[in-house]
C-alpha cells in the first residue's frame, strides 16, 4: 500500500514526520515531539491502521538501522532527542501487534489434551496441500526469516517474583533504603507485593511475598526472631518532609495525611500499600538492613556483609558459571554471595570488582582497531555480525565478528545470555560447531571473533532451491543431530535449531552458529522451564510452560527436516498466538510426495509428549536416531570424520565472497557509529568484568603478539 500522504506545506518545526510499517503497510503521519506521549503514539497507530485493543510492539530504527524496543515516554523521548542529534529526515518504526501470549497458554491448558503417544502427523494427499479445508492453517510456498523471542526474565527470591522495571519517579530501595538511580529499567519490582529493590539488593531481600505468606507455602525464609512478631499499629501522618514508602519504595505525595506510619517499628507506607505490607512489626528486622544474605533453599546461613559494602557494588556473577536467572525458577541454592576482608564479592569461588572493565596486564586483548570491517553479514535482534580481517596479518584469514550493544543487553536484562554463550564458545570443540578465537569489549559493545563461514546458511539456500532433495536433508539433519548431541553431552541445550543458525561451509559440511539461547547445566535427567525461542520451532512442552530438557532440540530437527524437504513450516498461522495454538493442537500434514522413511522421521521427531520422542527415550539419544530407518543408508563413522562427501557444496569464488548472504545484509554501510557519552551512564561496566577471553589453541602466534 502507498505511503499515506503528508499534508501540503509541511509541518511546524517542532513535528517529527513518522514513517510506520505494519505487516508491509508502510503509512506515514506527524506527532508533536515536545508534547507527544508513548500511549499517544500508539493510539495514533491504531487509528492509523484502524486496530483495535490489540497490543502493540513499538521498535524504532537507529542510525545503525537496529530495531530498538520503546514501551515508555522516557524511552520515545530518548529516540526523538536522537532523532534531531543525528538530523534525520524520517522517524523510523516497526509496529507489532498481539494479543496477550499468557492469555493464549492459559487457554491451552482448557483444551482436552491429545493421547501422550499420539504423533501430531496426518498425511496429506497432493492434491489437498492448499485446501482449507483441509489445512485451515495459513500455508506459504516460501520461508522467511523470524527472530527469536524471550519471556521476560523472572527473578524468584523468597517467593517474591521480581522483574526489572522502569519507574517515573524518585524510587527508594525497600532493602538498603538508597535511591534506585538510573535511566530505563532502574530496578526490580515484585509483579506480586509491588515490593521494590535494587538489583543489587534483590538476593538479600529476608521477608517472604505476601502471596507466599498468605498461602502458607515457602518455609526457606529467614526467621527474624523466635518469639511471635508483634501486629503493626498503622495511622495516618502529616509529614513536613518528602518521605518514601516503606514497601514501594515511591514518594508519600499529598499536603496533608499523606500516608500511614507504624506507631512500633517506624516505619511509613501508602495508604494502599498496607494490605501488602507484612503484619510482622518487629525491631530485628532492621538486622535485614546491616546486610546478612538470605539461605535460600535451605542452604546454611553464610556470614555477614560489612556494613554498607553491598550497597556500591552489584551482586551480579561475571565469572564461569550462570546464576538461575535464565530459569525462570530463580537463582541456584548454591549460588549466593559471601565476603572476604577488602570486601570484594565471591560468588561460586570467583572473586570480583564490579567497578571497571577486566584488564589482564599478562595478557594481549585486542580491540576492534585492530580489525578491518569488510562488510555486514547478518543482523539479529541484539547483535550485527561482520566480515573482518586483522590489519596486522595477512595469512588471509578472514573471520566473523558479532558486535553487541551493552546498553541494548542492560535494557533488556539480557547479561546472563551473552554470558553463556561466551561459555558456550568456549566449549564448542566440535567440527560442526562454530568457533571462536576471542572474544573483547569496549565501554559501549561486546565483540565475539569468529570463524568465517563462506557457504552462507541454509535458509539463504532454502529461498532458491524451494526444497531439499531428502538424501540432503539427511546429510544436513545428521551432521546437526551430532553437534547437539555434543552440545547434550554437556548440559547444554541448544534452544535455537533453524534454518538461519545452520551455516554451509566451502566444502558442503554444516556447523551450528548462534549460542544466544543455549541453556548451560541441564544434564539429562535435569530440566529448566525459561520461554524462549524461534516461534516456529518451539515445542509444546515449552508452550505449556512444563519444565523440559533436551528434548526442544530434537523437536526443532523436526520441524527443521519438515521445512527442508516440503519447502515450508508445519505449522503456520497469521498470528503468534494462532501459531502456539496450531503447535499444541494441531496435526502437521504431510505430503504424500515423501518417502515413506522421511514421513516416519517426520513423525516421530514430532510427537507432542516429550517422553515418546524420537531421541528423548534415552541417555544415549544419538543412537536411537542412528537406527532411525531414515538415516540407514549412512555411513555415521565417515560422517563423523567429515569424510562423507556432502551432497552440495556452495559456490564461493574469492576468499572475501560474499555472494551467499542476503544481499539486504551486505549492502548496508560498514560503520559504527560514535559512542553517546550520555548512553554510556545506563551501562555497569562491572556486569562484563572477566569478558574478555583469547583462544589459546585457534589463535596464531602472530595474532597473539602485542
Amino acid at each position: 500500500m502507498a505511503d499515506e500522504a503528508t499534508p501540503a506545506g509541511g509541518h511546524p518545526p517542532n513535528f517529527v514526520s513518522i514513517k510506520a510499517q505494519y505487516n508491509g503497510d508502510v503509512r506515514r503521519f506527524a506527532v508533536d515531539s515536545d508534547t507527544s506521549s508513548f500511549q499517544q503514539l500508539c493510539s495514533k497507530l491504531r487509528s492509523v491502521y484502524n486496530m483495535t485493543n490489540e497490543e502493540l510492539v513499538v521498535k524504532w530504527i537507529d542510525e545503525e538501522g537496529d530495531p530498538c524496543t520503546m514501551s515508555t515516554d522516557l524511552e520515545l523521548w530518548e529516540a526523538l532527542r536522537l532523532f534531531k542529534t543525528n538530523k534525520d529526515q524520517v522517524f523510523r518504526i516497526i509496529v507489532t501487534a498481539t494479543m496477550s501470549r499468557t492469555l493464549s497458554i492459559k487457554n491451552s491448558f482448557k483444551r482436552k489434551p491429545a493421547e501422550a503417544a499420539k504423533p501430531s502427523v496426518q498425511i496429506l494427499e497432493p492434491n489437498n496441500l492448499h485446501n482449507p479445508a483441509a489445512s485451515p492453517m495459513k500455508r506459504t510456498d516460501t520461508i522467511n526469516r523470524v527472530g527469536g523471542i524471550r519471556r521476560v526474565k523472572v527473578h524468584k527470591v523468597n517467593g517474591h517474583s521480581f522483574r526489572a522495571t522502569h519507574f517515573h519517579q524518585p524510587t527508594i530501595c525497600t532493602h538498603c533504603r538508597g535511591v534506585i538511580w538510573g535511566l530505563l529499567k532502574q530496578g526490580y519490582q515484585c509483579s506480586t507485593c509491588r515490593v521494590v529493590i535494587h538489583k543489587r539488593c534483590h538476593k538479600f531481600i529476608v521477608t517472604k511475598c505476601l502471596a507466599i505468606d498468605k498461602s502458607g507455602g515457602d518455609n526457606d525464609s529467614v526467621a527474624l526472631a523466635p518469639s511471635a512478631p508483634l501486629s503493626h499499629t498503622f495511622k495516618d501522618h502529616n509529614y513536613m518532609s518528602p518521605t518514601f514508602c516503606a514497601h514501594c519504595g515511591s514518594l508519600l505525595v499529598g499536603l496533608f495525611r499523606q500516608g500511614k506510619k507504624c506507631g512500633g517499628c517506624g516505619i511509613n507506607i501508602h495508604r494502599r500499600c498496607e494490605k501488602r505490607v507484612h503484619a510482622e512489626c518487629n525491631p530485628n528486622r532492621k538486622i535485614a538492613k546491616k546486610g546478612a544474605p538470605m539461605p535460600i533453599g535451605g542452604a546454611s546461613q553464610v556470614p555477614a556483609l560489612q556494613s554498607g559494602s553491598h550497597s556500591s557494588s552489584p551482586a551480579s556473577p561475571a565469572g564461569h558459571s550462570r546464576p538461575g536467572s535464565a530459569h525462570s525458577d530463580g537463582s541456584d541454592p548454591s549460588n549466593r554471595l559471601s565476603t572476604i576482608s577488602t570486601g570484594t564479592f565471591v560468588y561460586n569461588g570467583i572473586m570480583k570488582n564490579a567497578t571497571t572493565i577486566d584488564r589482564d596486564p599478562s595478557r594481549h586483548h585486542s580491540s576492534i582497531d585492530e580489525y578491518n570491517l569488510i562488510k555486514v553479514l547478518g543482523r539479529g535482534s541484539y547483535a550485527k555480525v561482520m566480515l573482518a580481517e586483522r590489519k596486522n596479518n595477512h595469512d588471509g584469514t578472514l573471520y566473523a565478528i558479532k558486535i553487541i550493544k551493552k546498553e541494548r543487553i542492560m535494557q533488556d536484562e539480557d547479561i546472563d545470555w551473552v554470558r553463556t554463550e561466551k561459555h558456550v564458545f568456549q566449549n564448542a570443540d566440535h567440527p560442526f560447531l562454530v568457533r571462536m578465537y576471542e572474544c573483547f569489549q569496549t565501554e559501549a559493545r561486546l565483540f565475539f571473533v569468529m570463524e568465517y563461514v563462506n557457504g552462507g546458511d541454509l535458509m539463504f539456500h532454502m529461498q532458491r532451491e524451494r526444497r531439499l532433495p531428502e538424501a540432503s536433508a539427511r546429510f544436513y539433519a545428521a551432521e546437526i543431530a551430532l553437534a547437539l548431541h555434543f552440545l547434550h553431552g554437556r548440559g547444554i541445550i541448544y534452544r535455537d535449531l533453524k534454518l538461519d543458525n545452520v551455516l554451509l561451509l566451502a566444502d558442503g559440511h554444516i556447523k551450528l552458529a548462534d549460542y544466544g539461547m543455549c541453556k548451560e547445566g541441564v544434564h539429562y535427567g535435569q530440566s529448566t522451564n525459561t520461554f524462549c525461542g524461534t516461534p516456529n520451532y518451539i515445542a509444546p512442552e515449552v508452550l505449556k510452560e512444563m519444565d523440559y530438557g533436551h528434548s526442544v532440540d530434537w523437536w526443532a530437527l523436526g520441524i527443521l527436516l519438515f521445512e527442508m524437504m516440503v519447502g515450508r513450516s508445519p505449522f503456520e498461522a497469521k498470528s503468534e498466538d494462532e501459531l502456539f495454538e496450531a503447535i499444541l493442537e494441531d496435526e502437521v500434514f504431510i505430503p504424500t510426495t515423501l518417502s515413506r522413511d522421511a514421513s516416519a522421521v517426520i513423525k516421530a521427531f514430532l510427537v507432542k509428549d516429550p517422553a515418546n520422542r524420537l531421541g528423548c527415550k534415552a541417555e544415549n539419544s544419538i543412537a536411537d536416531i542412528q537406527k532411525h530407518v531414515f538415516f540407514s543408508p549412512l555411513d555415521w563413522t565417515r560422517l563423523t570424520d567429515r569424510t562423507l562427501p556432502p551432497p552440495f557444496k556452495p559456490e564461493v569464488g574469492t576468499a572475501m565472497d560474499t555472494s551467499n548472504f542476503d544481499a539486504e545484509f551486505t549492502a548496508e554501510k560498514v560503520a559504527l557509529t560514535p559512542d553517546d557519552p550520555s548512553s554510556l551512564d545506563n551501562v555497569d561496566q562491572g556486569e562484563f568484568e572477566g569478558f574478555s577471553y583469547i583462544n589459546m589453541s585457534l589463535m596464531g602466534d602472530e595474532e597473539r603478539e602485542a
